[in-house]
């Protein structure tokens, strides 16, 4: 348009020019400079035309208006195709001049595009699959399975007299009459346990709760002194080399017969360790063995002596039907080893019972009253005549004292044990009572061997150190009848040990016993039970003195009371000592039907 105005313009100027003459040139070349200006200006003022850039459309969209060419993109086809974007509202540029055209979209691919010009590639459109309906099942029920026993059942023995109470039935899965259905999808079909016929007369005891873990202390010894043994033959210079050798010193030599050895004890002058210094005389081809000089210590709870002479309140006496024994057996003939803190024979309780001496420690009494009460009671458990009556009146005492005064009360070491145990045997002991308890001691282990092989029984205390004590020695070795304490209602010791070592219980708590200065005292522990035993011990051997030691300790437990769940358990061991049974077995049951 522009360049028609110029034309038109031009000749119009040029006919004037010819029409007019050379007069009028000067007017054209003016209105030829006017026209050009304007057009300059004009020129000037016009925006140029913008160029849009298309950008390539999108593959699914494309590929959607190839499929249907006649059909705009819609949002419904954007999402059927996989394209996820927003569809954008359509831009408003304001007014637009008459001939202008309108403003791309976000893609300027159109549906002319031939398809040889689209990319090789493509995406194949996506197939839509219905899911299944759900199906609404019931839920399922997991009912979970009883874990196994870990041992059978026991049950508790109850009078014959009493009437069998009311025992709730235990749950337990049904057994159909039917054959079983068939397990479905819908739940779980657990396998059902046969039932097991109960023994005739059984009954189902209270669940018993699982004992708590064992406390293991770690044992007391000198903290100076090693022993070890020699072979009885060999010479006797062994023990100074050894000390030479070793930079300890000799303190003292025992002759051991019953494991033909020769005891020497040794100081650590130098503040060595002695497991160290026990070591290295181990490794020492001349030692037989080495071990540390560990400390006992008594089993009881003493009470406040009582001065004046006290009525018989021995409920032990009763409980084991003493008058009745009496009359069968006393102990006669039958010598008892009372291993503990030595015995105060001038005690009126002991007047007319046969007493014999030995002293182990190094430290002699200068009078009774240096002695500690505990032997004393001991002993008047098993045989004292006077207003405390031993189970055994008519046994010869032995009293080997190996326990010495002690910072925190009376303490025994194993060389005054060992020493005690050696006299004892010397002395024709029948029975060993030990009432005292301490940590594994390879040396007595093997005396107390020795003495079994002889036909010596040895009974000990079971400890007083509560139920999750650690087993006590020596009564935890396998040829000692370990004893626990119970009261005048049959009622465990609070403070007695547990374990499958305990053989039998006896009467401990509150028991009356002689003591120093003339005086009675009330005590308590499995000491006291220990005891008992062995004046029990010493009247079955009157009646049968060839029974052996194995025998002796298997007649204790097959004759007892059972106390707790039925047989033998952790607690009581086989039950309650019950003597005047044990003699009824001994001579055929005669003593068994009187009762």
């Amino acid at each position: 348009m522009r360049l028609r105005q110029l034309a038109l313009t031009l000749l119009t100027a040029l006919t004037a020019w010819f029409c007019m003459g050379p007069w009028t040139g000067a007017i054209a070349q003016k209105l030829v400079r006017d026209v050009n200006a304007r057009l300059s200006q004009q020129a000037r003022s016009v925006k140029p035309n913008t160029v849009t850039v298309r950008k390539p459309m999108a593959r699914p969209i494309a590929e959607a208006i190839r499929q249907r060419p006649n059909r705009p993109p819609t949002t419904e086809r954007r999402q059927e195709t996989g394209d996820a974007r927003p569809k954008l509202p359509p831009r408003d540029d304001g007014p637009r001049r008459p001939g202008s055209r309108s403003r791309p979209g976000p893609s300027n691919d159109t549906a002319d595009t031939k398809p040889e010009q689209r990319p090789p590639n493509r995406r194949p459109p996506v197939v839509v699959v219905p899911l299944p309906p759900v199906i609404n099942r019931p839920p399922v029920v997991v009912v979970p399975l009883p874990p196994p026993a870990s041992r059978p059942p026991k049950t508790v023995r109850l009078p014959e007299t009493a009437p069998p109470p009311a025992m709730p039935r235990p749950l337990a899965l049904s057994q159909p009459s039917g054959p079983p259905p068939a397990p479905s999808a819908n739940r779980i079909v657990l396998p059902l346990q046969p039932r097991q016929p109960a023994p005739p007369g059984s009954r189902l005891p209270p669940p018993v709760p699982p004992l708590p873990p064992v406390v293991v202390v770690a044992p007391e010894i000198i903290p100076d002194e090693v022993l070890i043994t020699v072979a009885t033959a060999s010479l006797s210079q062994i023990e100074a080399e050894l000390a030479a050798s070793f930079n300890v010193t000799i303190v003292e030599r025992t002759q051991l017969p019953l494991i033909d050895a020769r005891l020497v004890r040794f100081r650590i002058p130098d503040g060595r360790a002695v497991p160290a210094v026990v070591a290295v005389l181990s490794a020492d081809p001349r030692v037989v063995s080495a071990q540390p000089n560990y400390i006992y210590r008594v089993s009881n709870e003493p009470t406040p002596a009582v001065k004046a002479a006290m009525p018989s309140v021995q409920y032990s006496l009763a409980k084991l039907e003493a008058t009745e024994l009496h009359r069968v057996a006393r102990g006669q003939g039958t010598t008892v080893a009372v291993i503990d803190s030595g015995v105060d024979h001038t005690h009126p309780d002991f007047a007319g019972v046969a007493i014999t001496h030995f002293d182990a420690t190094s430290e002699a009494p200068a009078q009774a009253s240096d002695l500690n009460t505990h032997g004393t009671g001991i002993a008047g458990i098993i045989a004292a005549r006077g207003t405390v009556r031993g189970l055994a009146p008519g046994a010869a005492l032995l009293s080997a004292r190996v326990f010495r005064k002690g910072a925190a009360g009376p303490i025994a070491t194993t060389e005054a044990i060992l020493k005690g145990i050696t006299w004892s045997a010397e002395q024709g002991a029948r029975v060993l009572n030990m009432s005292f308890a301490g940590p594994r001691d390879a040396l007595v282990e093997r005396h107390i061997k020795a003495t079994t092989a002889r036909g010596m029984v040895s009974v000990a205390a079971a400890g007083n150190n509560g139920e999750r004590a650690a087993p006590a020695f020596p009564a935890a070795y396998e040829d000692v009848v370990a004893v626990t304490a119970v009261d005048a209602n049959d009622r465990l010791f609070a403070k007695a040990n547990r374990g499958r070592y305990i053989a039998v219980a006896a009467p401990g708590v509150d028991v009356i016993v002689p003591g120093l200065d003339h005086t009675h005292h009330f005590q308590s522990g499995t000491s006291l039970a220990a005891a008992h035993v062995s004046a029990v011990a010493a009247l079955l051997l009157e009646v049968a003195p060839r029974l052996s030691p194995k025998a002796l300790r298997q007649l204790l437990m097959t004759s007892s009371h059972d106390l707790g769940a039925v047989g033998h358990d952790n607690d009581f061991g086989a039950g309650r000592l019950d003597a005047l049974r044990a003699i009824g077995q001994l001579q055929g049951g005669g003593l068994a039907s009187q009762r």
